[in-house]
């Protein structure tokens, strides 16, 4: 039995006996008790409790909502799903040495993840839908500049259609909840100047516990069902598909309106930095342009800014 089989059979977190996993394992109940004892310390890595009582058998101290491999199946393109990672993204980069495009990577936990400007991605066990895309698109690598707000643009109407939720933007590529970080896109795009294009597309979403603070940054959460993981997952996966689509012919344009409506921080004032600007620079935040760059309005001179390092935080 490996972990995997582990985490299904307690999932519920209800007690299961030493017998009737015996049974379903096709061992005794002393070899039970013997892999439960040696899974018992990679559980508690991922943040699980094993407990285990005589009479009674063994659960987990609170039931997991693991992914349904089944329900990922109507998915767009082909889902590979991990129990544990180091990241979706490196695991993407591994697959695309002999698997065919398109396909995403998906895991119950990442023991790396990251997000922009190699921040920690923080994420609980089953606690968030995290995945990379993999794609081959028919353009130049130049003309994917505003793709990742795109995706933004998409991935706030499908949350508000799904969950009720009221998602805002904040440039480039976080989506933000009651003010809090909800989570973010990471695209990292390669190809020869003329194209094609390869890109991973990786986006990150707390569903779990609200994770703690990064650099001064609030989280927030989903509160979801049990069993609703798996179908969120397919409609998100569906809407970024649907952008990668459409994106190499129409570029960003038919998504700046979509996303203007959900900026964050349209109109206030805001301070930008960053490793490609000689100096800070302050001004009325104005939006984005057709090209997706930001636009500031700094001593009634409009600034246009395309980094990727860029960072934004309010007066």
């Amino acid at each position: 039995m490996d972990l995997s089989s582990v985490l299904h059979e307690l999932a519920a977190g209800e007690w299961v006996s030493g017998e009737r996993l015996g049974a379903r394992w096709g061992v005794s109940r002393a070899a039970v008790s013997k892999h439960m004892k040696r899974w018992r310390p990679h559980l508690e890595a991922l943040g699980l409790t094993l407990c285990s009582e005589r009479g009674r058998g063994y659960r987990l101290s609170k039931p997991i909502d693991l992914l349904d491999e089944g329900l990922l199946s109507a998915a767009p393109v082909p889902v590979f799903a991990r129990v544990c990672l180091d990241s979706t993204q490196l695991e993407a980069r591994r697959l695309m040495l002999d698997r065919e495009l398109p396909f995403a990577v998906v895991s119950e936990h990442q023991s790396s993840g990251r997000g922009r400007r190699g921040r920690v991605w923080q994420s609980g066990f089953a606690e968030g839908v995290w995945w990379t895309m993999a794609v081959e698109l028919p353009c130049a690598p130049v003309q994917l500049g505003g793709l990742s707000l795109a995706i933004g643009a998409a991935l706030g109407d499908c949350l508000e259609r799904e969950c009720g939720v009221a998602v805002a933007l904040k440039w480039p590529n976080d989506l933000l909840l009651d003010g809090g970080k909800l989570g973010g896109v990471l695209l990292e795009v390669s190809g020869e100047a003329e194209g094609p294009s390869h890109a991973l597309l990786g986006v990150g979403l707390n569903t779990g516990r609200v994770p703690p603070a990064v650099d001064g940054q609030q989280a927030a959460s989903l509160a979801l069902g049990q069993g609703r993981r798996s179908q969120l997952l397919v409609s998100l996966l569906s809407a970024c598909w649907t952008v990668l689509q459409r994106y190499p012919e129409s570029g960003f344009s038919p998504w700046r309106e979509k996303w203007q409506a959900r900026h964050a921080w349209q109109g206030r004032q805001v301070s930008v930095t960053g490793a490609a600007l000689s100096e800070a620079c302050s001004g009325e935040c104005l939006g984005v342009d057709e090209q997706g760059a930001l636009l500031l309005d700094v001593g009634r001179e409009r600034r246009r800014v395309v980094s990727g390092e860029v960072s934004l935080r309010c007066r």
